[in-house]
């Protein structure tokens, strides 16, 4: 008796830790799965809001455009991909190595997108600018020059707090990866999971950030809010109408009974 409750006493711990990792696994994957439905979503919307303002014939927004199609396949195939990687389904080592390799092109995409814009800014910028200070002042094409620039200045800015939220968000987990690697002491896999969540949720802050900084999204998803609140409500106009006419047809249709 007493060595039966001694085995149980050590079994305890045992079983709290595995309580505990299925329970922070289980968090971990709630999360994973909002941030890729934020990520679709999200970068959906900033396809749909350039699309309809004509927005994305420009080069600086056709680039934005295409850092939400990167963003947009993070949530859709990057995100579910790593959930898989990570150990919730057994693979062999050649599908876990493309899944990998799958992850890894969808943020070298990302990487690459916000280098162009990057240099997109450079080339509006910079540039002109220069040739604008050897310009003299007071004619009609300064002060266009000058509006030209303190709009594309404007926008620079607002794309520079995406590079920004890019390093701070995959900083943690390649010092992780880095510490993990050269180091002596593990990383706790609670730690990993914190820094590949928040690596992932970048993708699906950056509709945020152009719905308060670039004024032309902004406008393109005040488009379609409008558009989707008079589809409804010519939607319920219009069953409002077709009840109306169901219940006069029947009414005339009792009358003519009555008569008869």
């Amino acid at each position: 008796m007493w060595a039966h409750s001694h085995k149980r006493i050590q079994l305890h711990p045992d079983l709290h830790v595995i309580s505990q990792m299925d329970v922070e696994e289980l968090i971990y994957t709630l999360v994973e799965v909002i941030i890729a439905i934020s990520c679709c979503l999200g970068n959906m919307l900033v396809i749909l809001a350039l699309w309809t303002s004509k927005g994305i014939k420009q080069p600086t927004f056709s680039l934005i455009v295409s850092l939400a199609v990167a963003d947009f396949l993070v949530g859709c195939v990057a995100i579910p991909s790593a959930v898989v990687v990570d150990g919730k389904l057994r693979t062999s080592f050649h599908a876990c190595l493309f899944i990998s390799c799958v992850v890894i092109l969808l943020t070298f995409v990302s990487v690459l997108c916000l280098a162009a814009i990057a240099v997109d800014r450079f080339l509006r910028v910079y540039i002109p600018l220069r040739g604008n200070l050897r310009k003299k002042p007071g004619n009609n094409a300064q002060n266009a020059s000058q509006h030209y620039l303190r709009k594309e200045k404007q926008l620079a800015g607002s794309l520079s707090l995406v590079l920004a939220l890019f390093a701070l968000s995959w900083l943690p987990l390649h010092i992780m990866n880095c510490i993990a690697y050269f180091g002596e002491n593990n990383v706790p896999l609670s730690a990993f999971h914190v820094g590949i969540m928040l690596s992932h949720a970048n993708s699906a802050v950056n509709p945020i950030v152009y719905a308060f900084k670039i004024q032309k999204i902004k406008e393109g998803y005040l488009k379609i809010w409008r558009g989707w609140i008079l589809c409804a409500a010519e939607n319920q106009g219009s069953q409002a109408n077709q009840a109306t006419d169901s219940k006069s047809s029947s009414n005339c249709n009792i009358v003519e009974a009555g008569i008869r």
